[in-house]
């Protein structure tokens, strides 16, 4: 992705000020298409370079709207060819490191810090409530159960 021309005009981790809000927050290039890929695709992202080209430009006109301004979206659907096709591939793959290094580490953290918490301590009343402890459950924790 360096050392793409394209990418140097527009980074993937840049995000245009009259692009709209996805979810209420501001999204970079990269998240937005990390978020429609896993929306679309789940765990089997469109990586395979020739065969999956439509399935990932659909991701990126889909993200677009969000981080990308009309003319940004058109420098880039106007590149050449191999150089448009990179630069997709260069986005999936960040979705890819996304879904297979910081979901988990994150889903690990917020496990280990609301869910399975020590004795004595007690989880958000969210999680509470999610893992039924309420009524004469209620000062229990996970740990109890």
């Amino acid at each position: 992705m360096r050392y793409l021309e394209l990418a140097s005009q527009i980074p993937t981790k840049t995000r245009d000020d009259d692009a709209a809000k996805l979810c209420n927050a501001k999204l970079p290039l990269t998240k937005a298409f990390s978020i429609f890929a896993m929306m679309a695709y789940g765990p089997r992202l469109p990586i395979e370079k020739i065969r999956d080209e439509t399935h990932r430009r659909i991701l990126l006109r889909s993200a677009a709207p969000y981080s990308l301004s009309v003319s940004s979206l058109e420098t880039i659907l106007a590149a050449d060819r191999d150089e448009l096709t990179a630069y997709e591939i260069g986005l999936i793959k960040n979705a890819q490191q996304i879904f297979k290094y910081t979901l988990p580490g994150l889903l690990g953290n917020y496990m280990n810090e609301q869910v399975f918490t020590p004795r004595g301590v007690y989880p958000a009343d969210d999680v509470k409530m999610h893992l039924g402890l309420t009524g004469a459950h209620a000062q229990m924790s996970f740990m109890n159960l």
